[in-house]
This record gives structure tokens, sequence and C-alpha cells, in this order.
């Protein structure tokens, strides 16, 4: 099986590398977001980091590496499998709680879309139909406002999130109105798709977040219609 070391320098944290989208997206994935580790580097030790859409696990893997208590979710069963098996590979696996469902308004079964199944794939839809995709599989979907009060974490330690879901972001929002509320959720990090941001921005500035950045460039070169926002709360 090949192996490779994830490209961040603060650590020597190993990956598998089964395909190209791998290499490309996920072993670079401090290249392809570093205001997403910067996010995660300033999360103080001992708390509690939410990495929603957790793929084959880079994020995870920096933030457990960090001391950070991790939960990452992540629903597509090939990029599951990989994000366990990365996270043992480097006796991280003590350190995260792994889910492997996907987050929405409500808690159901739906039906995931994807895109490719590969380990790393992404852009899969859930609900709905994707033309080009040609395999579907029904997944548990949790309200996030239903499933922290099942995971083990105590709510008197901070809490951080990282939401990367393929357009299902503000979905998942609307299922998180009572957590979000919590002054012990102290920071996000958001994918943000144009359709969706300004009503995502509106909804979070109800619950008391404000924008604190937001990235849309990549190397100098526009993300197109999508952009990364910080939120904190104020």
């Amino acid at each position: 099986m090949p192996i490779a070391n994830l490209d961040y320098p603060g650590a020597k944290l190993a990956m598998e590398v089964m395909n190209p989208v791998e290499e490309a997206y996920r072993l670079a994935a401090v290249k392809k977001e570093p205001f997403t580790v910067e996010f995660i580097e300033q999360i103080p030790p001992g708390a509690v980091f939410w990495d929603i859409g957790a793929n084959t696990g880079p994020y995870s893997l920096i933030a457990a590496w960090r001391n950070l208590t991790v939960i990452a979710i992540e629903p597509g069963f090939n990029s599951y499998a990989a994000l366990c098996r990365n996270l043992a590979m480097n006796n991280l696996l003590d350190r995260c709680l792994t889910l492997c469902l996907a987050l929405g308004e409500q808690t159901r079964f739906d039906w995931l879309h994807y895109h490719d199944t590969r380990q790393g794939g992404a852009s899969h839809v859930l609900g709905g139909v994707r033309k080009q995709s040609f395999h579907k599989q029904l997944v548990p979907v949790w309200a996030w406002d239903e499933l922290v009060t099942r995971v083990p974490q105590p709510p008197d330690r901070p809490h951080f999130a990282k939401l990367d879901i393929d357009g299902g972001e503000l979905a998942a929002l609307k299922g998180a109105q009572q957590f979000l509320r919590q002054p012990f959720v102290m920071g996000l990090m958001i994918e943000m798709h144009a359709e969706d941001e300004q009503e995502m921005t509106g909804l979070l500035k109800g619950l008391g977040w404000r924008l604190a950045a937001r990235f849309d460039e990549r190397d100098g070169q526009s993300m197109g219609d999508i952009a990364y926002g910080r939120f904190e709360r104020g």
C-alpha cells in the first residue's frame, strides 16, 4: 500500500495514497487550505475539534497530533475507512471519535449520491439527484443539536468546528441552532457556496456569530463560487 507524508511541516504524519485525488488534494491539504490549518493551530490544547466532512482525515490528523480531542464525521464509506486507517497508522486513533454519518437539518436517513466512490473523493450530494452520479447509498443523517447530546464530550471544554460538506453546510447549521448558541462553542471555519453564503452568514449572525475572515483565493487564484469563512463570537 503506497504511503506518503502529509504536507504539514509541524509533524511527520503518514497517509495512504491510493489514487490521484488523494495525492492532489488530501496529501496536499496544507497547501490546499492553509487558512484551515492556521485555524486548527490556534485552537488551545485539550479543546474539542469537530471535523465535519473529514474525508480521509488530513485535518483530523493535524488536530489529533496537536492534542485536540477530535470528532471526525465522514459519510463516504471508502473515505471513512481510510480516515480510520490513517489515524491508526499514526497512533492517533484513540484521540478521535470517528462517525460514519452525515449532518443535516433533521435526523433521518437520506441518499448520499457519490461523485466518486474512491477514498478521497468529494463533491457528493446528500439528497436530490446528480445526473453524473452512478452510485448512491442510504446513510444516517443527524441534526447536530441531537448528535451533540450523544457524544461523550463535556460542554465545559471549548469546542471548535470545521464544516466542509459539499454544499450541505447550510442544512447542517440549521440543525445546530441550539448548539451554536452555547458559549463553549468558540470558533467555526466553514466552506461557503455562493448560493448559500448570504443566508448562512445571516443565520449565524442571528445566533451571535460574526464573519471574522473570508478566504476566496488559493495560490493567488480565485476559488470561483466557493469561499471559506472563519466565524467568531460577537
